[in-house]
């Protein structure tokens, strides 16, 4: 006999976003600054000090494109998918420091910094040691000599790994014995160098959480939790399939930028969105850094992708036009 088992006590736990509250709502004015981009879905994109990086996972030559944000003209693509030694399988990358990005594989150990310049590319292998696992859906690199590593199934989801010192830390969104953790939160994670802070927020279900570095370590500052429309069910986390939650975050100098739906606005049900692109949310959810919810904008075009970073308050997008774009902001 299925059981089923409500949430309540863990909802009684954390913080939660009223319902009730009135939010400022606004109409952005996004600026297209390159577009037609060359792919059937772009697969990430990120932001270093001068160049914006989008990936294109259905071509194996030189999947990275990079495009110089202040004249919108791609500059360059680099690196390859494949089983070689100077390609990646599974790749995901992530904004370094200045004009350079760090590329990593999901399923080995092999990293590469790519340093940008005005002369062309220079690909480095990255002596980075972590444990070996398949589960480990994202690394970042938080300085020169230390990353972290997001892992959706263990208990301390977080750990920092550093040549002099390692170590576990946060928690899950439920700490409740289920046994679907790996794919319920699965999500993102982004850092802010200059705050030393990251941001967590998984995809399907309805929270975010902040941690911050303190006394040298991190550790958690808050974590909100957005509905309480979940269940567990012969020990599996249900969540409201009809709603997602936070598709994309990017960190800016005074603002976490999440690209939420609106439904308050817009009640279209996730479940018949498939691959219609037009159907996409076109709301950005403007938190403070204490998570703190402080205006929704609709930027009047469907939205894919997202990126900032600590120098600004300008985010960057891909949306959709006739074509995939990118688009800037000032939030």
């Amino acid at each position: 006999m299925n059981k089923t088992i409500l949430l309540t006590p863990f909802i009684l736990l954390i913080s939660c976003i009223s319902q009730d509250k009135e939010v400022e709502r606004s109409t952005g004015n996004p600026k297209v600054i390159y577009e037609d981009l060359e792919s059937i879905m772009p697969g990430q994109l990120e932001l270093t000090k001068d160049y914006l990086l989008w990936t294109n996972p259905f071509s194996t030559e030189n999947f990275v494109h990079i495009i110089d944000k202040r004249t919108g003209i791609e500059v360059g693509q680099v690196l390859s998918i494949g089983p070689g030694p100077e390609e990646l399988v599974n790749p995901n990358i992530a904004a370094y420091f200045d004009n350079s990005f760090f590329a990593y594989d999901t399923n080995s150990k092999k990293q590469f910094n790519i340093q940008i310049t005005e002369k062309g590319f220079s690909q480095n292998k990255v002596p980075f040691n972590y444990k070996e696992s398949s589960t480990i859906t994202r690394i970042i690199p938080l300085n020169n000599e230390q990353f972290l590593t997001f892992d959706p199934q263990e208990n301390e989801p977080f750990s920092v790994i550093g040549e002099d010192e390692s170590y576990s830390l946060g928690k899950l969104p439920h700490n409740g014995e289920i046994n679907n953790k790996y794919s319920v939160f699965q999500g993102n994670v982004k850092y802010n160098s200059i705050k030393e802070v990251f941001v967590y927020a998984p995809f399907s279900f309805p929270y975010i959480s902040i941690y911050e570095q303190n006394s040298g370590k991190f550790k958690l500052k808050k974590e909100l939790l957005l509905s309480n429309d979940f269940q567990i069910i012969d020990g599996k986390l249900r969540c409201n399939k009809s709603k997602q939650n936070i598709w994309e975050i990017a960190l800016t100098q005074d603002y976490i930028v999440s690209l939420q739906r609106d439904y308050a606005t817009d009640n279209t049900d996730e479940q018949f969105v498939g691959r219609n692109l037009e159907k996409l949310p076109q709301t950005l959810f403007i938190y403070d850094y204490d998570l703190g919810l402080k205006r929704i904008i609709n930027v009047g075009m469907p939205i894919l992708r997202l990126t900032g970073n600590s120098a600004n308050n300008t985010i960057y997008g891909i949306g959709l036009s006739s074509d995939f774009v990118i688009f800037e902001l000032d939030i």
